[in-house]
């Protein structure tokens, strides 16, 4: 599983009222990274850039909708802004080809059976 950029946990709904701001948290504001021309519907290439010292990864759906994580495979640390999307949309990484759907999860990895339910893998 790669990580998502917001947290899905971290919308303001799911914040405690009881919480304390810290105004030089910088995490926790806002920033524009890419214009949409950058990042083209059907564009099969993600982007990659580093945010707060962060490496990070957009990438388009094939339904457009725009994902960030973090720029790492979990197997062996590629970066996966070096990959490419799936026809089926997913973010396939450049070094073994371990496929990840928008929400995080791993979906593929090549070199294990179709049969065998990638799910149940660590990831």
């Amino acid at each position: 599983r790669i990580q998502l950029y917001p947290s899905k946990n971290s919308s303001p709904s799911s914040l405690s009222t009881t919480s304390s701001y810290d105004p030089l948290d910088h995490s926790l504001y806002w920033y524009p990274v890419a214009f949409s021309h950058e990042l083209p519907f059907g564009s099969r290439q993600p982007l990659g850039f580093h945010l707060l010292n962060e490496p990070l990864c957009l990438y388009r759906t094939n339904d457009g909708e725009v994902v960030c994580v973090l720029d790492i495979c979990p197997h062996r640390s590629a970066p996966l802004s070096l990959g490419q999307m799936t026809k089926e949309g997913n973010l396939e990484c450049i070094y073994h080809g371990w496929q990840f759907g928008a929400n995080g999860q791993c979906v593929r990895i090549p070199s294990v059976s179709k049969k065998s339910n990638t799910a149940s893998l660590i990831c």
